[in-house]
């Protein structure tokens, strides 16, 4: 909610700052039609200082916007980066899962990424070691599965700390990313989960949160949206 309400009060800004201007030329106007200003030092005072705030404003508004077009072009380029960066490991998770053919809640079952990132013994069945874990096929195709779900989550978790964090324009990421964002959290949901609880417990369930969190933020929006629009008959 107070990120929707810093968005729209960064949006119309301007459009504020130019109402208040003109409230304030007025006020002072009416100030002197009823002689509560008559005195020109008075004057020259009031509306000195009314211009010399505005003034400032505007330096400090012409800033932002050149850091928000940063920002804005920040996420474009990165957006691309990623974008090109994924394309092998998203053929790689293809091959694996049939990727491409998943629905956006769809979710592959640990089991079945063990079945394909984990060494196996003559019969098929998952190889473990002494202590009982499971270890990853490095010789083989296994770790190339590994390392694509592992790069497809950093690259997501990177997009997403740039949001919290305020160097991506957030509705550029959301308008490139949020699709893929949400998909990829719900494809590997029980993955995350299984990665925090049991093969990285010291790390106490922080291992992509970010990206959890920001897939689940531009979910509750686009589902606020399409009720908007139900309830407006669209």
């Amino acid at each position: 909610m107070l990120e929707k309400i810093k968005c729209h009060l960064l949006k119309y800004l301007p459009t504020y700052l130019l109402i208040a201007f003109i409230v304030s030329v007025g006020v002072g106007v009416l100030l002197i039609v009823y002689n509560k200003i008559s005195d020109s030092s008075d004057m020259i005072r009031y509306f000195g200082f009314t211009f010399t705030i505005f003034s400032v404003l505007l330096v400090v508004l012409q800033f932002r916007s050149t850091r928000d077009w940063g920002k804005r072009q920040l996420a474009i380029t990165s957006a691309k980066e990623i974008k090109d960066s994924n394309m092998d490991d998203v053929k790689i998770l293809n091959k694996a899962f049939n990727y491409l053919l998943l629905g956006t809640k769809s979710t592959i079952k640990v089991d079945d990424i063990h079945d394909q990132i984990c060494q196996k013994k003559e019969d098929g069945e998952l190889y473990r070691d002494d202590d009982g874990k499971l270890r990853v096929d490095d010789d083989g195709n296994g770790y190339k599965v590994k390392r694509a779900i592992s790069n497809r989550l950093n690259e997501f978790e990177y997009i997403a700390v740039g949001v919290y964090q305020n160097v991506f324009d957030r509705e550029i990421i959301k308008a490139l990313f949020a699709g893929p964002l949400i998909k990829t959290y719900y494809n590997f949901k029980d993955y995350i989960t299984h990665y925090n609880e049991e093969m990285s417990p010291g790390r106490k369930g922080k291992v992509w949160i970010n990206l959890v969190e920001l897939a689940k933020d531009f979910e509750n929006e686009e589902l606020a949206t399409s009720d908007k629009r139900k309830e407006a008959g669209l």
